[in-house]
């Protein structure tokens, strides 16, 4: 089963990620997100988080590593940096940013 974390992941395009993921069987499924809108689905892992915390991120990501980070909220190139710098040496497989128009 591959590790996947999804950046946001409990509102819009990240919810969506999730539900494909959790019915594909295939991945275990984090969510990190501010914590505003809960998700709240069981199989589902979250971390609360605000991504601009460079030093909370990296306590909470730093432990583990991830065969996929899904980024649905990253809107500018410090978000990606602070990530970055949050992930293990061995960070993630693959990094997807799904961006949008507002970005």
């Amino acid at each position: 089963m591959k590790k996947l974390l999804i950046m946001g992941g409990s509102y819009f395009l990240g919810r969506v990620l999730v539900e494909e993921a959790l019915k594909s069987g295939g991945f275990s499924v984090t969510v990190l997100n501010r914590g505003n809108r809960p998700l709240n689905l069981p199989g589902v892992a979250e971390r609360v988080c605000d991504r601009n915390d460079a030093l909370r991120l990296a306590g909470i990501l730093s432990a583990e590593r991830w065969d996929i980070v899904a980024d649905t909220c990253a809107y500018n190139p410090a978000h990606v940096k602070t990530l970055f710098s949050a992930l293990p040496a061995a960070g993630a497989g693959r990094y997807v940013l799904i961006s949008t128009v507002s970005v």
